[in-house]
């Protein structure tokens, strides 16, 4: 029997277990799945992704510790030196007692063109000379100081740390070149070697400042050194002195100069400490950009990288770990760099270097963030630092070319005369092919000694002896053609 008083809706409302789930929501279900497990995976491999480029990373380092070498801020920390016996305390007070009129300042340029100007104008500067005569003296107090205390703790940021010596260091090494030629215009041929010998001392104590930019800045050093000998020695006057009103060179003071170029230590020791220093900040650099706080995103990285901003999230996000190998990848090349130095030539170091891949390209744009900023400068630093062993090896087989000239009146018909009497041995060409010593063309017009190739072509920058690739020329008798 019906009961026909139970109301419709009551009976509505009872679940039906046979109506079927609508095909829609059984999809979204599986996507849901799905895109949990892949999340999960994602994190999963992310996880592990970041552990192991933190576990690399880390190796890397402890090699470089247990080999002794500094790689953390603190490790360039030095042994505080007295006063007394600090060349950079000398070169300090002698930077400090510089007097430069701003007409003067031309004088003191550090682009070699102008440099060669103001040597074909020296004769206007004596009062720039005049003027800075105790600067000049403190310098040559500071010839005789080997011990060096630069008085820098550096911290983390590295690149928060000032630099003001080596502008005015390099302004001082510029003077000490003109005084010396001033002096040799003058008459006074004794000084104008001492001159240059208390250039040298300042260079080469640059050499062992805590930072790539003072090493490479006391290259450009060297270079007005070889310069303004090659200015000087043409009419050089050199015996043993007997007027007081035209002193002339010592012959122990030309084998004292010629020794003192010869002594590359302080150039390979300081070009190695300089890219360890180079590797302590970028390993800095690295550490910053973990913590989402790197100089290179706040001093405008982003602006010249397509992809920067991927590593923009917070302490490096998602993509982290890329920062992290591509930090090993970087203190890996610059490393090599710093040994390859122990190479006699620039082809035989750079035959050293790990094979590189195309950084330019987008993928290694990406791959390698630091990288495709930092590792073609680093080569360019080795070129740098051959080329300076190069002025350096013609500079002081120059000087003894005109010791020789002087005893023999005339030029040695080949660089091998000069040994063992003026030379101990013969140099090798550093940017030659390693069989090589310098070459030398006594008879050429005008006359040079040179490494790789002793005919200049067109893009040859003769105004400074440097060019990217090819020739260092010392012309003997003085005649560099001017750009």
């Amino acid at each position: 029997m019906t009961d026909t008083n139970i109301p419709h809706s009551a009976t509505s409302s009872v679940p039906c277990e046979d109506v079927p789930i609508p095909p829609r929501f059984w999809w979204l279900k599986r996507i849901s799945l799905a895109f949990g497990i892949l999340l999960v995976g994602l994190i999963a491999v992310r996880v592990f992704w970041g552990y192991e480029a933190h576990r690399r990373l880390q190796a890397e380092i402890d090699k470089y510790v247990a080999a002794g070498e500094p790689i953390y801020p603190e490790d360039f920390d030095q042994e505080p030196v007295p006063d007394d016996q600090n060349a950079v305390k000398f070169y300090d007070d002698a930077a400090a007692a510089l007097a430069i009129a701003n007409e003067e300042r031309q004088s003191l340029s550090p682009f070699p063109d102008e440099f060669l100007e103001t040597l074909g104008r020296i004769r206007q500067v004596s009062q720039l000379v005049e003027s800075n005569a105790s600067s000049l003296a403190i310098a040559r107090a500071a010839r005789g100081k080997s011990a060096v205390d630069w008085g820098l703790r550096i911290r983390s940021p590295v690149t928060s740390l000032l630099l003001p010596r080596i502008s005015t260091y390099r302004q001082l090494s510029t003077l000490l070149c003109i005084a010396g030629a001033y002096s040799f215009e003058t008459g006074d041929n004794h000084e104008a070697i001492e001159r240059l010998r208390d250039a040298l001392a300042l260079s080469d104590t640059l050499k062992r400042h805590p930072s790539a930019v003072g090493h490479f800045v006391s290259a450009r050093m060297d270079q007005f050194i070889v310069l303004t000998a090659e200015y000087v020695l043409p009419n050089l006057q050199i015996g043993e002195n007997h007027a007081p009103t035209n002193r002339m060179a010592t012959p122990s003071q030309m084998r004292a100069l010629v020794a003192e170029l010869r002594n590359e230590k302080p150039l390979r020791e300081g070009f190695t400490h300089a890219m360890f220093s180079q590797r302590m900040w970028l390993l800095d650099e690295v550490r910053l950009l973990q913590a989402g706080s790197s100089t290179l995103l706040q001093s405008g990285f982003g602006s010249n990288h397509p992809f920067m901003w991927i590593y923009r999230s917070g302490p490096l996000g998602v993509f982290g770990p890329l920062v992290e190998l591509d930090g090993v990848f970087l203190l890996r090349h610059v490393s090599a760099c710093a040994h390859a130095a122990r190479e006699e030539t620039l082809g035989d170091a750079i035959a050293t270097l790990p094979l590189l891949a195309d950084l330019g390209a987008t993928g290694e744009t990406i791959i390698h963030p630091l990288s495709n900023k930092y590792v073609t400068p680093v080569e360019n630093f080795l070129e740098i630092h051959y080329r300076a062993r190069s002025m350096r090896r013609v500079g002081a087989v120059a000087l003894a070319i005109r010791l020789y000239e002087v005893n023999h009146g005339q030029r040695p018909a080949t660089l091998a005369d000069l040994v063992p009497d003026y030379l101990t041995d013969l140099p090798l060409d550093p940017l030659g092919n390693g069989e090589n010593n310098l070459g030398y063309q006594p008879d050429a017009d005008p006359p040079v000694l040179y490494c790789v190739d002793p005919n200049p072509a067109d893009d040859t920058d003769v105004s400074g002896g440097y060019r990217s690739e090819g020739t260092v020329l010392f012309f003997l008798n003085g005649d560099r053609p001017h750009p």
